[in-house]
């Protein structure tokens, strides 16, 4: 069976609950939301970048038998992915001292549960965000067409009765159901991936697929920016 790996980075960007929408709400409520500063790398990857990543392996018959890592940039930071939220909602960014988390820990900070659901962290973000692209662009794209084909009709039709439907100026989804207590810091463990130095590079993406981010870091705030006011997160 041909395979290839995809080690995907941290992906945020449009319905991802872990690295925007949670963190958005975190940082509105004024808790803990990087360490030492937002300093260190993010492993980030935006979802549309991510979904170009997918199609050029699919491509490349030099991919099989490879795993690589996915990512936007070795260089984007967590300050550089977070302070933006914080600056569309006018709030602060906080941070916490590497050495402090272990006192977070023993103070028995509760686990926010954002890496609770690899299926709704990861994969749904994917999907939900093509019918957000069928609603604001006249083309879903090469992954997002072959994903409304292979949905099964009943599903297909609920959706065009929710999204595709719908006048762009009248559809709005539904603000943000919090289910959970966010004064709370996040978890340790939560912590130590916003403070671990470890870098997964993407060099040999680049180097063996010619792989390059479809949209800048950017262009990827914009949308993510654009598609936060219409989710009314911000």
């Amino acid at each position: 069976l041909p395979l290839t790996v995809l080690r995907m980075g941290n992906i945020w960007g449009p319905f991802s609950a872990p690295y925007t929408v949670g963190p958005i709400s975190a940082i509105r409520a004024g808790v803990i939301s990087v360490v030492n500063g937002g300093k260190h790398a993010s492993n980030a990857i935006h979802v549309d970048n991510a979904v170009e990543a997918i199609l050029l392996a699919v491509r490349e018959a030099q991919a099989i038998g490879q795993i690589y890592h996915v990512t936007d940039s070795d260089e984007l930071t967590w300050e550089q992915l977070y302070q933006p939220y914080a600056d569309w909602i006018g709030a602060e960014l906080k941070s916490i001292d590497f050495a402090d988390i272990a006192k977070l820990a023993a103070a028995g900070a509760d686990d926010v549960g954002f890496f609770a659901d690899a299926w709704k962290n990861a994969v749904l973000p994917i999907l939900k965000y093509s019918s957000f692209q069928a609603n604001s662009t006249k083309s879903l794209g090469g992954l997002q067409k072959k994903l409304w084909k292979m949905t099964p009709e009943s599903l297909r039709e609920r959706c065009r009765k929710r999204v595709l439907d719908n006048p762009k100026t009248e559809y709005r989804p539904p603000a943000l159901k919090v289910t959970q207590k966010v004064a709370k810091p996040p978890s340790a463990d939560l912590l130590h991936v916003y403070g671990h130095g470890v870098c997964f590079s993407n060099k040999k993406l680049k180097e063996e697929l010619g792989y390059e981010p479809r949209a800048s870091h950017e262009e990827c705030l914009a949308v993510t920016k654009a598609w936060a006011k219409s989710a009314r997160h911000i």
